[in-house]
């Protein structure tokens, strides 16, 4: 059908009760209405303006409910895409999948900027949850940006280290002073 809405008028579409219907499901001529409606609503989702029925209450019910599903779901905007992907091809003489595939790049690009971006905006200081100081392993946690856990621990073997604080309790020369620590 891309090839007929190619030249750029209305396409008519006239399948009711056609005998293709009998090849696929052999019916009787008197009941291949839901055939012709499969039809016609498949040549109308694919650009068909203009339908020869018989059946025309049946069609108008069929058509109604289609452009109302269709118009508040992703599908329709799905199709108006992939019109305009097909239009854009056609334009430009460049192949469907490459005009495809770029659409494809560009929405999963929108898609995961977002991520992308809150990502690279992270702190730095994030990563950084570790750090030997004064022959003590220091490990902490963040939670939205504050430091919720510190903990010691030896460098050597990973054991988690007490504080002796005994000999900070004074605040005259605190350089002086020494600060022990200890496996429990």
């Amino acid at each position: 059908m891309n090839i007929f809405l190619h030249f750029g008028y209305p396409l008519l579409v006239g399948a009711s009760r056609k005998s293709m219907i009998d090849k696929i499901i052999p019916t009787p001529i008197s009941e291949r209405l839901p055939g012709t409606l499969a039809l016609h609503l498949k040549a109308y989702e694919h650009g068909a303006t203009i339908l020869r029925v018989h059946d025309v209450k049946a069609h108008v019910q069929a058509l109604s409910v289609l452009r109302c599903t269709s118009s508040y779901c992703i599908g329709f905007f799905f199709g108006k895409i992939i019109d305009l992907l097909s239009r854009i091809s056609a334009l430009y003489n460049i192949p469907q999948w490459i005009v495809n595939s770029g659409a494809v790049a560009i929405v999963v690009i929108l898609i995961a900027s977002p991520f992308v971006v809150r990502y690279l905006m992270q702190p730095k200081y994030y990563k950084f949850r570790e750090m030997i100081l004064f022959k003590v392993l220091w490990r902490w946690k963040y939670k939205k940006g504050e430091v919720i856990g510190l903990w010691c621990y030896c460098p050597k073997c990973q054991a988690m280290l007490m504080v002796d604080d005994e000999n900070c309790r004074s605040e005259e020369n605190l350089q002086n002073k020494l600060t022990f620590f200890y496996l429990p």
